[in-house]
């Protein structure tokens, strides 16, 4: 199976974008620094064409 491409990283307010950490089935991982307070955040954005209402369910539960 080949790998597919990630997907590009968003832009957030606030937020510096530092390297992508990984990709599954449905989403991507992109490491960032919020400006303030400084500390770092993993986000976790889904992949348009990947999101049903049971990924959704899934992405949801493993948030909370």
């Amino acid at each position: 199976m080949a790998k597919r491409t990630m997907s590009a990283p968003p832009v957030l307010s606030g937020y510096s974008y530092v390297r992508p950490l990984g990709s599954g089935g449905f989403a991507d991982v992109f490491l960032y620094e919020q400006d303030l307070p400084r500390r770092v955040s993993a986000v976790k954005v889904l992949l348009a064409d990947a999101v049903n209402p049971e990924i959704l369910r899934t992405f949801n539960a493993e948030a909370d």
